[in-house]
């Protein structure tokens, strides 16, 4: 089962995901969070999770930042960024910091599940940007 919380800053953006990810038999949500340090606090508080999806842009603490907290002080999470940024330079930045995977939030369903897993198996998931 992987344990996945939701770090996204829109509440039909999240909503979405937790309807989506939670009709797969092999996720659970472990939580979720409206930015990064929510996302701190709930692993500080104990919450287990295996895959932390996450947006970029959020206040408080962007996807970035937080992705290196997680890094440096919880290194058994892996984050998968969500986002509508197209550039290079913010999934080179992501990769940089340690994220596992980055993922258009235009992608098809199927390629969200797909990276998720993925990155939960030990493998990362950075398709090229056109």
């Amino acid at each position: 089962m992987i344990k996945v919380v939701i770090v996204e800053d829109s509440p039909v953006v999240r909503r979405g995901l937790i309807q989506m990810l939670g009709r797969q038999p092999d996720m659970l949500i472990a939580g979720e969070a409206t930015n990064g340090l929510e996302a701190i606090d709930l692993l500080r508080s104990g919450t287990v999770a295996d895959v932390l999806l996450t947006d970029l842009n959020m206040l408080e603490m962007n996807g970035i930042e937080m992705t290196e907290y997680v890094n440096e002080h919880f290194p058994g999470n892996k984050v998968v960024i969500l986002t509508m940024h197209a550039r290079q330079k913010f999934m080179e930045k992501a990769y940089l910091v340690g994220a596992k995977g980055y993922v258009l939030k235009d992608a098809e369903t199927d390629e969200l599940l797909d990276a998720i897993r993925l990155v939960h198996e030990g493998e990362t998931y950075f398709k090229p940007l056109v």
